[in-house]
């Protein structure tokens, strides 16, 4: 488009620079005392035939303008034109005026015709590439009548300003409704569904009975690689789910005749009290009511305690799976002897790509958070894994205790 611009602008300098000149030329025929009626006919002529071509382009040049130009640019193109348009008028009143002399004389060498404001008839001149838009820009004749001329008696300065005024007026007028017509905003027809649209159904309601991606067919590694361990946690959650277990008595021995007073039914199986674990977590904390974190089926299925836990227990944490704020991590800190696991929640991100974890201790209900606030600051590869599932429930210290 702008190539297009400037391509048009050098034609329309050199037709002005044409223009110029045989209007200069006629204005020396007119200067002389002893007129050649006959030479300004052909600088006439002449001058008609450049004035129709610069028009043309400058209706083309002013066509291109109104897709991206602004309204100062449109209106420094129409003072240019206007200011052409004002000298060929001048001229055009000398040669009317010396028409009508000729007329009056009787010698009808010069011919008194009109001047047609709209553009040449395209068998002068074939551009197929560039015409005007007859929709938008519709041809209008502009005739000048000897009655409208003032009678001699006037001076000459007074017939040609006048002329010029009014079409110069009538120029601007056509510019304006035009420029107007192309600036003027659309209107937005507003519909029904726009104001008032339908309304949207809600998502669907699910048994919850099947899971996530199921039915779902995967080609890419990291999302089968995580349905292969998605596949062996759970083997090994049944697995250990129907392993039978021993009971302990206080000494660590297996109580064998207890299932032979059962089955003879000789009395009550004695209490066996289970050998207690060590545990990594003290309990001196101050019994105060605490949020508490059910555990869920998950965990219980899972593994009994935490010093039986490994960590092909639960799907590991995977490069590209994302820690969110919130979220409750299972976090491994190696000793000397073994690796201790405990449970925390992400309280936030540090710049280094650490976390910083606040932790959680076990209780009978679940896990709960202590009153003096245990807060770590982990790096990704201690964490394990993270743990789905987990409620937040309001509890008291006579929960806690139970």
């Amino acid at each position: 488009m702008a190539n297009e611009i400037e391509i048009k602008k050098k034609s329309r300098n050199a037709l002005r620079t044409s223009f110029t000149k045989a209007a200069k030329e006629l204005e020396a025929l007119f200067s002389v005392d002893k007129l050649d009626r006959e030479s300004i006919e052909v600088a006439w002529e002449l001058l008609l035939s450049k004035y129709d071509d610069l028009k043309i382009v400058d209706n083309e040049i002013y066509e291109l303008l109104l897709e991206g130009a602004t309204e100062a640019k449109l209106e420094t193109d129409v003072e240019g034109r206007d200011t052409y348009f004002k000298r060929f008028t001048e001229l055009k009143v000398k040669y009317n005026r010396l028409s009508e002399d000729s007329a009056t004389e009787g010698t009808g060498s010069l011919r008194t015709g009109t001047y047609r404001s709209n553009v040449r008839e395209t068998t002068d001149r074939a551009d197929p590439k560039v015409q005007m838009k007859q929709c938008e820009l519709p041809s209008t004749s502009i005739t000048y009548n000897n009655s409208f001329i003032p009678s001699i008696s006037m001076s000459t300065s007074n017939v040609a300003d006048s002329e010029i005024d009014e079409v110069t007026m009538t120029i601007r007028m056509l510019l304006n409704g035009i420029v107007n017509r192309v600036t003027k905003p659309k209107a937005i027809i507003l519909s029904v569904h726009i104001v008032s649209p339908l309304p949207k159904a809600g998502p669907r309601k699910t048994n919850g009975k099947s899971r996530l991606s199921k039915s779902r067919i995967y080609t890419g590694t990291p999302e089968k690689e995580r349905i292969q361990e998605l596949e062996t946690m759970r083997k090994q959650k049944l697995k250990r789910k129907n392993t039978k277990r021993n009971i302990l008595q206080s000494g660590g021995e297996v109580n064998k005749n207890d299932t032979k007073v059962r089955e003879k039914g000789k009395g009550k199986a004695p209490k066996k009290k289970l050998k207690k674990i060590e545990s990594d977590f003290s309990d001196s904390d101050v019994d105060l009511p605490q949020n508490i974190v059910h555990e869920t089926k998950f965990f219980d299925d899972l593994f009994d305690s935490l010093d039986e836990f490994q960590d092909n227990d639960v799907p590991m944490l995977l490069a590209d799976d994302v820690i969110n704020c919130n979220d409750y991590l299972f976090v491994k800190f190696p000793t000397n002897k073994r690796a201790l696991h405990y449970i925390g929640r992400m309280e936030s991100c540090n710049i280094d790509g650490s976390y910083t974890v606040i932790f959680l201790r076990k209780c009978k209900s679940g896990f709960r958070f202590s009153d003096l606030q245990d807060i770590s600051t982990v790096s990704r590869e201690d964490i394990v894994s993270t743990i789905p599932n987990l409620v937040e429930a309001p509890g008291t210290s006579r929960c806690d205790r139970s």
